[in-house]
Order: C-alpha cells, then sequence, then structure tokens
C-alpha cells in the first residue's frame, strides 16, 4: 500500500476514527477482492468547489475492479460478490452512510484496472486560515 499526500493538507472536518473506519474498509475491501498480490494507493489532494474546500482521498487498487453490472449496486445493504467467502454486503453502504452524514461524497470512478474510489470531504472550516495540519 502507498499513499501520497502533502504535509500542508488540512484536517477534514471528520473524527480520526471515522476517516480511519472510511479508509480501511475500502483498502480492505481492495485486498479481499483483489487477491494475494493486490497494491492498493491512497491519494489526497485539496479541491475547491462552490468556494469551500475539500479534501479529495483516492483510494485505487490493481486488482479486478468492479464490473459494469455490478458497479451500480456495490453501495447497496446487503449486496455482496464475496457472500460465499463470509461477505456481508454492508462495508460499503457503511463507508457511503460515514461519508454522506459529514456532508461528503463517494463514488466508484471508472479505471483502466482495478477499483478507483473517489471520496470528497469538507475540510474543518474551524481551523483559522494559515493553521495547517493532516487529513
Amino acid at each position: 500500500m502507498t499513499f501520497d499526500t502533502s504535509p500542508e493538507m488540512p484536517p477534514v472536518a471528520v473524527a480520526a476514527e471515522v476517516l480511519e473506519s472510511i479508509l480501511s474498509n475500502l483498502v480492505d475491501n481492495g485486498r479481499q477482492h483483489g487477491g494475494p498480490r493486490v497494491h492498493v494507493h491512497l491519494s489526497a489532494r485539496l479541491e475547491e468547489r462552490v468556494g469551500r474546500d475539500f479534501v479529495e482521498i483516492t483510494v485505487q487498487d490493481n486488482g479486478p475492479g468492479v464490473s459494469a453490472s455490478d458497479s451500480g449496486r456495490i453501495f447497496t445493504p446487503f449486496f455482496t460478490t464475496a457472500r460465499d467467502s463470509g461477505g456481508t454486503g454492508l462495508g460499503l453502504s457503511i463507508v457511503q452512510a460515514l461519508v454522506v452524514a459529514h456532508l461528503g461524497t463517494i463514488a466508484l470512478e471508472e479505471s483502466p484496472s482495478g477499483a478507483r474510489f473517489r471520496i470528497l470531504l469538507p475540510v474543518d472550516s474551524s481551523v483559522i486560515s494559515g493553521e495547517k495540519g493532516s487529513a
């Protein structure tokens, strides 16, 4: 697993434990569905939308990806392609609920290989301008 971000990245308006849950679920999902040699890459960058700052987090793996027929259902509770191996189909629906509850968005994006999730989370507005932390 690799991670690219800037040390000047501002904190997001999400508790550390919640952000850890979101990211660990996506990384674990990539590993479970990608096989033993899957590589997961996380990146973060600052993005401005409609006059508000967001941190865009991308989680990309090099596994088999998500089929077109499944891509529209992956955030649906109890939908899983891994029921035989103990999957419940709750992980991605919980991730989506956590992101949306914090005024963010998550989407599965097209990718030439593997699965790519793009998350937008608002920057913590209580941070004083010029005072930066880590996402």
